[in-house]
């Protein structure tokens, strides 16, 4: 898994898909420009992706944003 991180959002992308910051998942392998959400069709990926983040967020991003963590 691939983790982006911009701006206070976070997606992520396997081979195959991407979840967006917004919870839209994309299959990249059918829709090269990202345009169709398939969370709907597929709530399994999307689920396991999601927690994917959250586990990311927990681990990566706690406390980032304290001031004497930047010091």
């Amino acid at each position: 898994m691939i983790f982006s991180h911009w701006s206070k959002r976070v997606s992520v992308r396997t081979q195959q898909y991407r979840l967006d910051h917004q919870g839209k998942l994309f299959d990249l392998t059918t829709d090269h420009g990202q345009y169709g959400d398939v969370s709907k069709q597929h709530p399994k990926v999307t689920a396991r992706l999601a927690a994917a983040v959250s586990d990311w967020k927990r681990d990566v991003l706690e406390g980032f944003d304290r001031e004497d963590v930047r010091s």
